[in-house]
């Protein structure tokens, strides 16, 4: 499975930093999709062609876990996600 590992908040030395809230807002989307991503290997043990139902009762609650420790604070909600991706990974291996 891809990770999404950069960060749209660094740039080349002869370019202009990007917007914060926009680089931000970039690497919570990253995060977001990687964290699907992983609940769907997860659910489908890692079937090929497989289709399953999203946003299970256990996905539900951790967003609202991540809701309510985050708030609207993007840089906890990038750290909070990225984190439960590397658990539904299986501990953090890389594949």
């Amino acid at each position: 499975m891809l990770i999404h590992d950069e960060d749209y908040c660094d740039h080349p030395e002869n370019e202009p930093p990007p917007q914060q809230d926009r680089c931000r807002q970039l690497n919570s989307d990253a995060a977001d999709a990687d964290v699907n991503a992983a609940y769907f290997m997860s659910e489908t043990h890692n079937r090929a062609n497989a289709t399953v139902w999203m946003l299970g009762p256990d996905q539900v609650a951790w967003i609202g876990v991540r809701e309510r420790t985050c708030g609207a604070g993007l840089p906890c909600r990038i750290r909070v996600t990225r984190e439960r991706t590397r658990v539904l990974m299986g501990g953090g291996r890389r594949r």
